[in-house]
């Protein structure tokens, strides 16, 4: 009962993920070694259950594996020091686009686009990024977004 009333308490909830924050901040190269190993050992007992499984989680999450291979990929890039971005940050910034790129405004797949690119100067931040189409993004290239606005806005006067 007593046990009951303590997982209800706030402070309670809010002390025990510090406390489970800082074991697992402790202990992170364990953990992630425990993990490795009852992973490596059930796909080893199952390969192709593991195979479906995951098959079956990346047909019905498409968008998050799709964005999830994008962040990847400019984690490698950035792997020695700059910012991260979190899925769930670059989804917040296409939520605030309405899903739409930054530049022409076109719904369907889009981009991380570097505002000001990282071959001239550009950081890997989320106040740096805008969501961009393909064609945008290529368009773009190594211009800032000012150098980009500009050369659209003449494209469509001229």
């Amino acid at each position: 009962m007593l046990v009951a009333r303590l997982r209800e308490d706030p402070a309670w909830i809010e002390a025990r993920r510090h406390w489970q924050r800082a074991y697992y901040l402790a202990h992170h190269d364990e953990l992630k070694r425990i993990q490795r190993e009852r992973n490596r050992s059930r796909y080893a007992r199952d390969r192709e259950g593991v195979r479906a499984e995951q098959h079956r989680w990346r047909t019905e999450h498409l968008e998050r594996t799709r964005l999830s291979t994008r962040l990847s990929y400019h984690r490698r890039r950035l792997r020695a020091g700059a910012a991260v971005i979190k899925a769930d940050d670059w989804l917040q910034l296409l939520e605030r686009y309405g899903g739409r790129c930054g530049y022409c405004g076109t719904e369907g797949p889009l981009e991380m686009e570097h505002r000001v690119p990282i071959a001239r100067g550009g950081t890997h931040a989320l106040s740096n990024l805008i969501p961009a189409c393909r064609r945008c993004n290529r368009r773009k290239g190594t211009k800032t977004e000012e150098e980009f606005r500009r050369s659209l806005a003449a494209r469509a006067i001229g």
